[in-house]
């Protein structure tokens, strides 16, 4: 009997034990935002623009425990070269280069880019002739763990601000048969920009977090019954 009720009482502890354990659970909350598509080169919208200012964190929902800043794009970029003479010229290859980037409030950047490239078989240009590459769309996904020691600039009841970076025309170059000066290259030209994100925060709900009294309450009241079951076993 007494080996029956020791066994009893530690099956009712360890049911203690799974419903507290049990009420903690992450909870998440999504944040999306998208920029306007754009099309040609272009800067990024005014700064005040809404997309950019997303919520922070409201600590009185519990503990913060990541913060996940996610950009996804979709570039299309173009470049030209152009033979400036009077006579044929023959262009061997030539890239064009962009990149857009988006930054966080804990200072990492998030980087997309997209190169066009003319190459292959060498081109022949007439006096005046021009010769414009694009590229397919490139698709682009980066994601930025938030380090812990930059929550604080997640937290509060103000706004998260993200920086947007253009950079069109980062590099253009080419190679050509004969006097480079003889053409043009184009800076690359941004022909389509697609881009959204998400801000993510995953935290512990305040109720599913103990209070330092209940804990201690609850540490007791354990303790207490385990000594009263070891009491009994001694004396049967």
């Amino acid at each position: 009997m007494v080996t029956k009720r020791f066994s009893t009482s530690l099956m009712a502890l360890a049911g203690i034990g799974l419903m507290v354990g049990g009420s903690v659970g992450a909870q998440t909350i999504t944040q999306t935002f998208t920029m306007p598509g754009q099309t040609g080169n272009f800067n990024f919208p005014n700064p005040t623009a809404p997309w950019l200012h997303l919520l922070k964190f409201d600590s009185s929902l519990g503990i913060l425990t990541s913060v996940t800043l996610t950009f996804n794009t979709s570039i299309v970029v173009s470049g030209q070269v152009k033979n400036n003479d009077t006579i044929n010229h023959t262009v061997n290859s030539s890239t064009a280069n962009t990149q857009e980037s988006i930054q966080g409030p804990d200072g990492v950047v998030l980087t997309s880019t997209a190169t066009a490239t003319l190459g292959g078989t060498p081109l022949v240009l007439t006096p005046g002739g021009t010769a414009t590459y694009t590229s397919g769309a490139v698709p682009g996904t980066h994601t930025d763990f938030v380090n812990p020691i930059n929550f604080a600039l997640y937290t509060g009841l103000g706004v998260v601000n993200l920086s947007p970076i253009t950079l069109v025309g980062t590099d253009a170059t080419g190679s050509v048969s004969s006097d480079a000066s003889n053409f043009t290259v184009t800076v690359a030209t941004l022909e389509t920009l697609n881009a959204n994100g998400t801000l993510v925060y995953t935290y512990l709900p305040a109720g599913s977090i103990p209070e330092p009294g209940a804990t201690t309450f609850l540490a007791a009241g354990v303790l207490g019954s385990l000594g009263m079951v070891i009491r009994r076993r001694r004396k049967a």
